[in-house]
């Protein structure tokens, strides 16, 4: 199947819907494995109760409210529940990498002790990306004209846009670049317990 007969598949048929459709089914006897390949898309199918009613369930948003930090709602195409927050003064976005309210639980420790302490945390992040990236950015991504920039400029011109953390305590956080990179994303990760280990640009 072709990535645009892919996409047009994909425009067809709705998130969660119900539908029927012909495939031929091949089973490889050499090893076992069995493989579908779709001939045509019959349209929705109504008489299933049992795939309506689960497609109906996951159609129900699945969300929680954190006294500290605010409602999460699952977004089932990634599974991470995200909250828009404020962090040290500014909006971000809040991602917990996990497919369940049980498991997003274990992620929100590690949010906590973050924002018990964000100035520093904030100021960490920044410090450690400063001096991670400084030379890069000085030796390869000056603009013409541009003067050589300074740890702590280069600390001031991030801003920050999202933090993401996963069930074992592991973070992320994401900054626009001011500029630094043309535009560039800026990545921090780190733990709680060795702080801010790698830096990077993406994007």
């Amino acid at each position: 199947m072709s990535d645009e007969e892919l996409r047009r598949l994909r425009a067809e048929i709705d998130s969660y819907a119900v539908v029927r459709l012909r495939a031929r089914v091949v089973v490889d006897v050499s090893n076992g494995t069995t493989a579908a390949f779709l001939e045509t898309l019959e349209g929705a199918e109504t008489n299933d109760a049992e795939l309506t009613a689960l497609a109906d369930r996951l159609r129900q948003p699945v969300s929680f409210d954190d006294a500290r930090l605010g409602k999460f709602t699952l977004d089932r195409r990634i599974d991470v529940f995200s909250a828009d927050v404020d962090w040290n003064g500014a909006r971000a976005s809040l991602s917990l990498s996990a497919d369940t309210v049980e498991a997003a639980g274990a992620a929100i420790p590690t949010a906590h002790s973050l924002w018990a302490s964000q100035r520093e945390w904030d100021l960490r992040v920044r410090n450690f990306a400063a001096r991670e990236l400084l030379a890069l950015k000085n030796e390869s991504w000056l603009d013409e004209g541009e003067s050589a920039v300074t740890m702590s400029e280069f600390a001031a011109r991030m801003q920050i846009e999202s933090i993401s953390i996963d069930v074992g305590g592991s973070f992320e956080f994401w900054f626009a670049d001011g500029e630094l990179f043309f535009g560039h994303a800026i990545r921090v990760s780190g733990t709680l317990a060795q702080g801010p280990t790698d830096a990077g640009i993406a994007g």
